[in-house]
């Protein structure tokens, strides 16, 4: 991973400009065509390490995280979903 330092590849937790990751998926909503819809997780990585560290659930995770449907930035209440 490449963070501005002169080429070199480090880790994670060495890149202080690593703030957190963005993972994109794309949701295909028809058999018939080529109709997607894009869900995008901007997530923080403090909050990535307490998921791993099994300090929060993965609904705190994307509580804490941007969620982005289509181009739009929505709120998410898996409370109320469920």
């Amino acid at each position: 991973m490449r963070c501005g330092h002169r080429g070199t590849t480090t880790s994670s937790a060495t890149l202080p400009c690593l703030k957190g990751l963005d993972i994109t998926i794309l949701v295909s909503t028809s058999a018939r065509g080529p109709s997607s819809e894009a869900v995008e997780l901007l997530c923080p990585l403090p909050a990535l390490r307490k998921l791993v560290a099994y300090e929060i659930s993965n609904q705190d995770l994307i509580g804490e995280s941007l969620v982005i449907v289509n181009g739009v930035r929505i709120s998410l209440n898996l409370q109320e979903v469920e």
